[in-house]
């Protein structure tokens, strides 16, 4: 007999006892079932510590944002905001793992276009007759970075002469003059309406006004759309999509709101609060948030742990609220996976009860066999095929169910990380080599607990089987 023989005979015999071979085909199909789910949820698991693309840079970046964590007599853990140390910044810098480190210092919020009457001491800009009311200063700290670090490389990936400076240059680290960073395309606007060339206005001093009082400050350079610091639809528009008239508000000849903030060295920082009213003046000049970015992906999490066990920082990062949201909703995946491997035992056992069964019921159909002159090693064969093809097709059932949940788990897990703008990056999906494996090894499952009754089966003798 060649092989397709054995497998028709199976087939054939599998319909004669139809239910029997169904509830231990179902036994088989739930144990592969929840071995495949535990292991899409652990390879879900190690995908996202193991994700690759330079393209997405902010996912090797952590956020801190001034919440620190401390441990209560009882051993909880209370987040309360104490602000961002900057001397605890400037050591996480020193790490060989980080690459750079941006703090935000954001000095005024939005301004009112009907009042020219900003409540944190910043009136306007003159330049050359053009009064700019500013959207925000954002300040900068001269032993850190300048610019987001990230938003640098992911820029660079798409134009390799990408530069956070257009036109002049960063700040003088050692300077005490005052100094600012203009958006680079407003300059079109101040030199439309100066007469200028671009580059003639840098470098040149213009008037600033903290309340009412006249404070001279020089343009040092002009910054790049891309390195606003606010999060905003101007950072992920291209240079070409994006106009004049996206940057500004024009509510008089000579008065202009700027959507783009002006960045100030820290010099000037640290004046304007001085000179601010009494509100402003209880602020000390720390950041509100600080974007550390990071050498590697895969140093996330090592990273994080270190600053929250030295430094007590709550920590925030897309890898780190992906992982939560993924570890809510696997919690038990351990316990399915226990459970699939003890339905399999199960399984087994309840494979080779049915073969029993069937060996039972087929005694003379066996007798028959071997008046026909069918050897042992084939009434073996005829048997142990009979068993494979019950583990077979439980496996193949265990897969088409276990795609089934793959596709509803996958819903929720797009709707938890949404949130965290992660899902994109977070790919729970069945390992098709690990489903072969799981068919393959229902197969030899069900072989191993039919081989007894099979065994048993082909050392019949003919006469007393005929006679049962």
């Amino acid at each position: 007999m060649i092989i397709y023989d054995y497998i028709a005979l199976g087939l054939k015999n599998l319909k004669i006892n139809l239910i029997r071979t169904f509830l231990a085909m179902s036994i088989i199909s739930i144990g592969v079932f929840l071995i495949l789910i535990f292991n899409a949820m652990n390879n879900t698991m190690i995908q996202i510590r193991e994700v690759k693309t330079d393209a997405e840079i902010d996912l090797r970046q952590i956020t801190i944002n001034g919440y620190k964590l401390n441990k209560l007599p009882q051993g909880e853990i209370e987040v309360v905001f104490e602000g961002i140390d900057i001397q605890d910044m400037k050591e996480i810098k020193q790490l060989n793992e980080v690459k750079g480190v941006y703090p935000k210092y954001r000095i005024i919020d939005i301004l009112t276009i009907d009042s020219f009457n900003p409540q944190y001491g910043f009136d306007k800009l003159v330049i050359g007759g053009l009064e700019i009311y500013s959207i925000d200063l954002w300040g900068l700290n001269n032993e850190l970075d300048f610019f987001d670090i990230g938003k640098i490389e992911r820029e660079k990936i798409k134009n390799p002469d990408f530069e956070a400076i257009v036109v002049g240059r960063e700040f003088d680290r050692n300077t005490n003059e005052f100094e600012i960073i203009v958006p680079h395309l407003f300059l079109y606007k101040l030199s439309e309406y100066n007469d200028k060339p671009i580059f003639e206005l840098v470098d040149e001093y213009v008037s600033l006004y903290i309340n009412g009082i006249e404070v001279p400050v020089k343009i040092v350079g002009t910054y790049s759309h891309k390195m606003n610091p606010n999060n905003s639809w101007i950072n992920e528009t291209s240079l070409e999509n994006l106009s004049i008239e996206d940057l500004y508000y024009c509510f008089d000849f000579d008065k202009i709101l700027l959507f783009l903030p002006v960045f100030i060295n820290e010099t000037l920082a640290r004046e304007i609060i001085l000179r601010s009213n009494s509100q402003t003046s209880e602020y000390k000049y720390t950041p509100q948030e600080v974007i550390i970015t990071l050498e590697d992906i895969s140093q996330v999490e090592e990273v994080s742990e270190y600053i929250e066990s030295n430094y007590n920082y709550y920590v925030k990062s897309k890898i780190l609220e992906a992982k939560i949201a993924i570890n809510s909703l696997f919690f038990y995946r351990k316990v399915l996976g226990l459970i699939g491997v003890f339905i399999l035992i199960i399984a087994l056992v309840s494979t080779t009860n049915t073969m029993f069964m069937v060996l039972r019921e087929r005694v003379r159909y066996i007798g028959i066999l071997k008046s026909l002159g069918f050897k042992k090693q084939e009434v073996l064969a005829i048997l142990s095929v009979e068993s494979m093809l019950i583990g077979f097709f439980g496996g193949i059932i265990g897969v088409f169910i276990a795609y089934v949940c793959k596709f509803l788990i996958s819903l929720v897990l797009r709707n938890i990380l949404a949130q965290t703008e992660m899902y994109q990056y977070v790919i729970f999906g069945l390992n098709s080599r690990f489903v072969v494996y799981a068919i393959i090894g229902s197969t030899i499952i069900a072989f191993i607990s039919g081989i007894v009754p099979a065994i048993i089966g082909s050392k019949l003798q003919p006469l007393d089987a005929l006679q049962k």
